[in-house]
């Protein structure tokens, strides 16, 4: 049985087993998207009946969809319940040929590097178990779907360096357009393509080959850009920009987005700005090393990374690995650090496995004529605790992702009436249980949580843990409620701390949609 065989089966094995075992999302992406895909599947369009922020805010609900998310992960997850039918097990089915894509692209480049099976086996295998990415393969978020079109895109650019063929170029612009379908700095692949294309190549063909690059891209987001002029007259949302300058992670639930200026940044203070983004710094530092390269992989890969630097196929990867983690620690701060980087670096996971193993090998080679090992002996040994690593922290972080716990969302259906139109910490988790219209808790004080109520006529209001800290101090009791909330619910009041408290009110207001 080859290896690509055998990682293809081994994959579906897997899919199964985690189907059989999770019945629903286990966090906002993924009840986003998923919601997102249901509709559509139901012929309700890409449409959202909730807001989990307020950029590019509309003035009704529902409304049109992925305002600041992309929408290729509800594309592929409403494909086949289109088919089968709506449930959270048939969407993931969607996402089993990107787990398998994604495997063998990282053992096909390891067989560029290298002629030795071992290598190839363990390549292969180091995506099957994934690591800290195990519990999120086959959910419905982005990050098989942008590792395999991400990944595809780097080695179409390495490729079309290499031979100068302007179709490979087209290629990459496919596949950077689908990159940026799936996410919004997906649009990094085109940068990085058309500086691999001006460097150092006759400016007659760097023109053709970047109109093939840009022609492919827009080939894929063009009709994106024509759906998105008509919803939000612009062909990108512009609020993800303004994500530069925000001040902490919570400032993305603020009712009014357009307050992120460069001015409401720099009032911050240096030393506010330089411990965040030496702190985000750090986490994309941590995400490469621990995320990416399994803490062992990561250092050889980068040895083996800075002996390629002058090869043309590595260049795209060089400087999207530059760019990326740059991007995300040190501008993008908050959203980089919560999650961005994690999601986008998929992209660069086989490259550093397909590094980190040649990396291994020729550090034990060294070594072992140092130390007199047998080097054979010592590679295979090595090899397969690289193989371990990765599965031990796959079963690792797939325990702690299945601890998540969730409301008891009957005994709210109970209290709430079915066409209830609320205000929660997290709306897309709520619609998927309760099928409420509603919008998140924003990071404001409670005049700003009347004007929101009045504008999309909520009826309820629902604090929990998860509260933003500007409403910390009712949930607490510190705060008393203004005439126009009225409690009616009140778990966890007898307990010693509010964190475990969830306190429900109802809106005495006017509506003014």
């Amino acid at each position: 049985m080859t290896v690509y065989r055998f990682t293809a089966g081994i994959i579906l094995l897997i899919s199964i087993w985690i189907m059989a075992s999770t019945d629903d999302p286990l966090y906002t992406d993924a009840f986003y998207y998923y919601n997102a895909a249901e509709r559509l599947a139901h012929g309700e369009g890409l449409t959202d009946p909730y807001l989990w922020n307020f950029i590019n805010a509309p003035d009704e609900l529902p409304t049109a969809s992925h305002r600041y998310w992309m929408p290729l992960a509800s594309l592929v997850a409403a494909l086949p319940m289109i088919i089968f039918g709506s449930s959270y097990t048939v969407a993931q089915i969607a996402y089993i040929p990107f787990w398998v894509g994604l495997a063998w692209l990282t053992i096909w480049l390891m067989q560029q590097l290298s002629d030795k099976r071992r290598h190839h086996w363990i390549a292969g295998l180091c995506v099957v178990f994934g690591g800290f990415y195990f519990p999120f393969w086959i959910t419905t978020d982005t990050f098989l779907i942008y590792g395999v079109v991400g990944a595809g895109a780097l080695i179409l650019i390495g490729r079309g360096r290499e031979s100068l063929d302007w179709r490979l170029f087209a290629a990459a612009g496919v596949c950077s357009g689908l990159a940026h379908l799936a996410r919004a700095d997906g649009l990094l692949f085109v940068i990085v393509g058309l500086m691999v294309i001006i460097w150092r190549i006759q400016i007659q063909k760097s023109l053709r080959f970047g109109a093939a690059l840009i022609g492919g891209y827009l080939l894929i987001m063009l009709p994106w850009f024509v759906r998105n002029l008509n919803v939000i007259d612009a062909p990108l949302p512009s609020g993800g920009v303004g994500t530069i300058f925000l001040r902490g992670y919570n400032d993305l639930f603020s009712y009014d987005p357009s307050a992120w200026t460069p001015a409401y940044f720099l009032d911050w203070g240096l030393e506010q700005i330089l411990e965040s983004r030496l702190e985000g710094g750090l986490v994309a530092f941590q995400t490469w090393l621990a995320v990416e390269g399994f803490i062992i992989l990561a250092p050889l890969a980068l040895w083996m990374l800075i002996q390629k630097r002058r090869d043309g196929f590595w260049m795209g990867v060089i400087w999207y690995a530059i760019g990326l983690h740059l991007a995300m620690g040190l501008v993008f701060t908050f959203p980089g650090s919560r999650g961005g980087l994690f999601h986008s670096s998929t992209a660069l996971f086989p490259f550093w496995i397909a590094l980190g193993i040649l990396g291994l090998d020729a550090l034990i080679e060294k070594l072992g004529k140092w130390r007199r090992w047998n080097i054979r002996q010592a590679q295979t040994v090595f090899g397969l605790a690289v193989i371990l690593l990765p599965l031990f922290l796959s079963l690792s972080a797939w325990g702690r992702q299945q601890q998540a716990t969730s409301p008891n969302y009957s005994e709210y259906q109970a209290l709430l009436p079915e066409d209830a139109r609320i205000m929660a910490n997290d709306p897309a988790e709520w619609y998927y249980y309760t099928d409420w219209i509603g919008v998140t808790v924003p990071d404001d004080d409670l005049d700003t949580v009347k004007v929101i109520a009045e504008r999309y006529c909520l009826t309820h209001l629902i604090l929990d843990e998860n509260v933003t800290e500007s409403l910390q101090a009712v949930l607490s009791g510190e705060q008393a409620v203004p005439p126009y909330l009225t409690q009616i619910a009140w778990w966890g009041q007898d307990t010693e701390t509010w964190q475990d408290d969830v306190q429900i009110y109802t809106f005495d207001i006017e509506c003014n949609p």
